[in-house]
């Protein structure tokens, strides 16, 4: 007889260590991929309570409230600038001339999330609920539905929206494949923003800008993923990428761009003198010209980055109204009496047998579905993670490409990858480098030509002006302080050489006539603004107006002019300046039906104001101060035009009586007495 074996105590177990279980754990709920229906509404863990309902759909509300504003603001913008009152801002921005296309785009996606507003409203009245709650019990297989068409075309494309796009579709808020749908809506935003963080990265000077788009692209690649990983009920389980989708693409596309251009929206209601001094600071006007054009949509690239977002956030804000109005509504005891009491809309067809082979193809095709999303969630937070390192990287925050910037850099921007200093606005001033006008080409032969766009040549002695041609993308060129020796037609403006040209500058230069490389054809058609000042211009020649005729703004100051050139086809010309000159006549300016201001002041043989220009439809303010005005028509009188005339002989005991006599004479032109930028150090 064997003696009974004690049973052996089993061996001790490791103990559990917390950190490394949950690493796997968190990485496996991540790339987790189920594709499979949603269970029915009448489980308990579907069930939403009222408060957990309504703060969802105030959320919903509010960002279909955020989209409209923005979509609106910005169609009116759009109109604002093409009404022609801003024909300067809209050529200083480089945008086209019509912008219906898209201030109608706009509208039309700004009216899709009003009427998203409008049904998220509608559909809390009780028979639309119940409603909802009946129709959610058809079958997605019945042979019946509520559509009925003639035509068979009509009637197939139904079928098929119906079979994969509706409640419980393949693609709808009940189907299998309904997570990848969301992951490619949200694939397609990450796209469109990273395309305008990578464009804005070329055109701001605003470090913070970049990080701020930046970190909004990785926060939304980031914590998509991750929320899949946490543990909540499958109602939110099921909503919370998207939640997470639509609320980075609010902030991206409602609140960055206006944050970008919020410095600047006010220029619009300054005085002309806070006006003129902000367009006069070289860094301020590049900033304001560069990010107001990224605020509007001027291209095909914009269209598309800007306004499918703004698409795909309409279609993620209804399918989460379904869902939580749902999952709120199929357990309100009225809408459960109705679903009890009341048949079915359709009745219910007994599905087909299933097929193995079916069965066998859908299973492949999952597989290769789930290995898809995957991996772009992998993506996803890889893509986060490299769009955050390149924005800190190369915005100069860290040492690793910080490079030296070329003496004279006002202003650089940031681009992705750059490893050099990207300077946009350049001053090469002669007499703090020590050079003279034979060092200034090989001085310009350093600086990057794909970058400068505001270029400012100062304190030069004897200049020849040197070939520019090189800086395709120059914006403006000034010449400040410099005695020009000669400028070459090999030097010429011309609209072959500078496409983006859009502004002269000539100051303090002993100019005695405007050189023939300055109206060469073909001319600009981008220049719209030359200002020359402090010159010894007699007068100007008619083939120098002639190519200049689509300027809005000509500033022709103290350059010691007797004679008014004839300036009848300069149609589009919005501000004129001959202050400070040696003008007999104010003649010629009536055919100027596009003048806005005008500014003859200090012209101390000028005698009469022409009747003609109180013709004028959009003249706002007129400035004769220090002339030998001595009378004024009874039509200057009665017009609600500004006219200044202080210091002139007209005013001469009638300070108190004429609102253009009152005060101390103020114009000291157009053009700003003092500039930054500008010393000789």
């Amino acid at each position: 007889m064997q003696s009974a074996v004690p049973p052996t105590a089993p061996p001790p177990q490791p103990k559990k260590a917390l950190v490394p279980r949950l690493q796997p754990i968190m990485l496996q709920s991540i790339l987790s991929i189920r594709f499979e229906k949603a269970k029915s509404w009448r489980e308990p863990e579907n069930r939403l309570g009222p408060t957990g309902f309504w703060s969802l759909w105030v959320c919903i509300a509010v960002l279909h409230v955020a989209f409209a504003l923005h979509l609106g603001f910005l169609s009116y913008a759009h109109a604002f600038l093409t009404s022609g009152q801003h024909e300067y801002e809209r050529r200083t921005m480089r945008l086209q001339a019509d912008l219906r296309v898209p201030m109608v785009m706009c509208s039309a996606v700004g009216m899709l999330h009003v009427y998203g507003l409008v049904n998220l409203i509608r559909n809390r009245r009780l028979k639309t609920r119940l409603g909802r709650v009946r129709a959610a019990q058809v079958k997605p297989k019945s042979t019946r539905s509520g559509f009925e068409s003639s035509h068979r075309v009509v009637w197939w494309l139904y079928k098929a929206y119906t079979k994969h796009w509706t409640g419980k579709g393949e693609f709808g808020i009940q189907g299998e494949f309904f997570s990848l749908r969301t992951s490619i809506s949200h694939g397609l935003s990450i796209a469109s923003h990273t395309y305008q963080a990578f464009i804005v990265s070329f055109m701001s000077t605003s470090t913070r800008l970049n990080l701020l788009m930046a970190g909004c692209i990785a926060a939304s690649c980031v914590i998509t993923p991750v929320l899949f990983a946490v543990k909540m009920r499958p109602v939110l389980q099921r909503t919370a990428a998207i939640w997470s989708t639509v609320g980075f693409t609010a902030i991206f596309e409602c609140g960055l761009p206006w944050v970008s251009v919020a410095p600047y929206l006010s220029y619009f209601s300054w005085d002309e003198a806070a006006q003129m001094n902000s367009l006069y600071d070289d860094v301020w006007f590049y900033d304001a010209a560069l990010l107001g054009r990224r605020l509007f949509l001027n291209d095909i690239g914009d269209l598309w980055s800007r306004l499918l977002p703004c698409v795909l956030a309409y279609f993620s804000l209804t399918n989460l109204d379904d869902i939580v109005s749902l999952a709120h509504d199929y357990h309100d005891t009225r809408a459960t009496y109705a679903v009890r009491h009341h048949p079915p809309l359709y009745p219910r067809m007994t599905p087909p047998p299933p097929s193995h082979v079916q069965d066998a193809q859908s299973t492949k095709l999952k597989q290769g579905l789930r290995f898809a999303v995957a991996w772009s969630r992998i993506v996803g937070l890889v893509w986060g993670a490299a769009i955050v390192g390149l924005a800190v990287s190369f915005s100069g925050v860290t040492t690793m490409f910080q490079v030296t910037c070329p003496h004279g850099c006002l202003s650089r921007v940031y681009p992705w990858f750059a490893t050099d200093c990207r300077c946009v606005v350049q001053v090469v001033n002669c007499y703090a480098r020590g050079i003279d006008q034979d060092d200034v080409p090989r001085v310009l032969e350093t600086l990057d030509p794909h970058n400068v766009e505001l270029l400012i040549v100062a304190h030069c002695a004897n200049l020849i002006v040197p070939r520019l041609d090189r800086f395709r993308s120059l914006f403006g060129l000034e010449l400040y302080n410099s005695t020009i020796s000669e400028w070459p037609m090999a030097a010429a403006i011309t609209a072959d050489k500078f496409p983006t040209l859009s502004y002269l500058l000539l100051v303090d230069t002993n100019l005695t006539e405007v050189p023939a490389a300055l109206y060469q054809v073909p001319f600009p058609p981008t220049l719209l603004d030359i200002e020359i000042v402090n010159a010894s211009l007699a007068t100007i020649s008619n083939d120098t107006i002639a190519a200049w005729a689509g300027l809005n703004t000509l500033f022709l100051e103290s350059c010691h002019m007797t004679t008014m050139p004839d300036l009848g086809q300069l149609s589009v010309l919005n501000q004129l300046s001959l202050n400070m000159n040696a003008l007999t006549t104010a003649n010629g300016i009536a055919n100027l039906h596009a003048l806005l201001a005008l500014d003859v002041s200090r012209n101390p043989h000028l005698e009469a104001l022409p009747n003609d220009l109180t013709s004028l439809p959009v003249l706002a303010a007129v400035f004769a101060e220090l002339t030998n005005v001595t009378t004024v028509g009874a039509d200057w009188l009665a017009q609600p035009t500004v006219l200044a005339l202080a210091g002139s002989p007209f005013c001469a005991g009638r300070a108190n009586e004429h609102a253009a006599c009152v005060g101390p004479p103020r114009s000291n032109g157009m053009f700003p007495s003092s500039r930054p930028h500008r010393g000789l150090t």
